[in-house]
């Protein structure tokens, strides 16, 4: 968990947001958080998913107090839990909202499952550096910040998502810029063959308010 990791590693300034989804079984009678009582459901390994799933049956109000240990069925990838729903070995997967959005733009899967939205604790993407390393960590920075400020960031997100406006705004504090040869290094490099980024509508899901991504 965050905690643990925390006490091994020091975290870089976070560069992206996103939160748990459900992906249910097209024909599923789940269709919020609260149906998953009893249900078998499928998480990845080293994820947030178990915390957010036992956080969130307050969160959405559900008529009972937790999620019991022996339907949380964890799995070592994506792959491997996706197989498991769709071999009806589980009836719910948690994932990144992100991850669940590629993988139902397949036509061929968009068809088999779906995703319930749920309110959940928003998570934060940072990158791990090991306790003791502050200088490479201060590169680190520097270099998201000198990819901002360059569009690099907005470049990057562009060729994934297909727009330039990213939903989350980095938030650049607890370091300064004192150290100028890592502010130099920092400076990307990045080739200017990039095109203008598509615009492309995307489906609004039921009830979900969080900034829609384009993939």
């Amino acid at each position: 968990n965050t905690e643990k990791l925390s006490q091994q590693l020091d975290f870089s300034v976070s560069y992206f947001q996103d939160n748990k989804r459900l992906l249910v079984r097209q024909n599923s009678d789940i269709e919020d958080f609260c149906d998953i009582k009893g249900k078998r459901i499928a998480i990845v390994k080293g994820s947030l998913a178990k915390d957010r799933l036992q956080a969130a049956v307050g969160d959405n109000q559900c008529s009972f107090t937790q999620i019991l240990e022996k339907h949380i069925l964890p799995f070592e990838t994506h792959s491997s839990a996706l197989e498991a729903l769709r071999k009806d070995k589980v009836e719910v997967m948690v994932a990144d909202r992100i991850f669940l959005e590629r993988f139902l733009k397949d036509n061929s899967f968009n068809n088999l499952f779906k995703m319930v939205f749920f309110s959940t604790e928003e998570e934060l993407y940072s990158f791990g550096v090991l306790k003791g390393n502050e200088r490479f960590l201060n590169l680190v920075n520097y270099t998201l910040q000198e990819m901002k400020n360059d569009n690099t960031y907005a470049k990057i997100y562009c060729k994934w998502f297909q727009t330039d406006k990213s939903p989350y705004n980095f938030q650049f504090s607890g370091f300064t810029e004192n150290d100028p040869e890592l502010v130099e290094m920092a400076k990307a490099k990045l080739p200017s063959a990039f095109g203008e980024c598509p615009k492309e509508d995307i489906h609004q899901q039921k009830n979900d308010n969080y900034p829609k991504y384009h993939i």
